[in-house]
């Protein structure tokens, strides 16, 4: 299953409906300085490189990111805007975009290069463009887990030796528990979708309050990215 992650501007309305960067959006970023991005993105592997592209090619604007969870993300810019200090400029996300669309804290953009995504992979109103789409399947502890034990289904997790031994992340983010009840349930129909998923309880797969590239678990790690 696949899930796209979303780059939205958050509270940017003079970029509304644009298709190229304004050269009057740019002389105020360059008085202002920086720009202040909210990622969920891995560090070292995108937010850096991005960073050090932007601020060679725009110069006279440092970028200032801050690397937080989905679930984070969301909180962090809705207690901003309750208190009339928002610090963001433009975030990424996945779920957190909804509660962000439903308090109007985030301003319509559509990218140039939008036009040539698909329509699954853009809001029709220009709220959110994806920027990655993240493939959700199965990961396992190498050391511990021979290549012909690992799981090939959703059926090899209800093997009992997986019992207490899977891990998923805690956030209530697609590629978390919400993510996976719904694969289930489309895939299989709410009537048979609904027994698996009890026997998956019974396995008692263990919550980690962590991403789940983050998840360590002692043998199999389930519903991973």
């Amino acid at each position: 299953m696949r899930f796209a992650w979303i780059a939205a501007l958050l509270l940017l309305p003079s970029l509304a409906g644009a298709a190229a960067v304004d050269p009057a959006m740019l002389d105020a970023a360059r008085k202002e300085g920086q720009v202040v991005w909210y990622s969920g993105l891995i560090v070292n592997q995108i937010v850096r490189p991005m960073v050090a592209a932007f601020e060679a090619k725009y110069s006279g604007i440092k970028v200032q990111y801050s690397r937080a969870s989905d679930t984070e993300t969301a909180v962090k810019i809705l207690n901003e805007a309750r208190a009339h200090r928002v610090q963001a400029d433009v975030f990424d996300a996945t779920n957190a975009i909804f509660p962000l669309l439903d308090a109007k804290l985030v301003a319509p953009y559509q990218p140039a290069a939008a036009q040539h995504y698909p329509a699954a992979m853009k809001d029709p109103e220009g709220y959110w463009t994806a920027s990655n789409l993240y493939f959700l399947t199965f990961a396992a502890n190498t050391n511990l887990v021979k290549p012909d034990e690992m799981p090939r289904s959703f059926a090899d997790l209800l093997d009992p030796k997986w019992k207490g031994q899977m891990a998923w992340t805690s956030e209530l983010a697609p590629q978390g528990p919400p993510g996976f009840i719904h694969n289930i349930l489309i895939s299989m129909g709410d009537q048979a979708g609904m027994e698996y998923l009890r026997k998956f309880a019974a396995q008692q797969p263990v919550f980690v309050a962590a991403s789940p590239r983050a998840g360590v678990s002692r043998e199999c790690l389930a519903t991973t990215t």
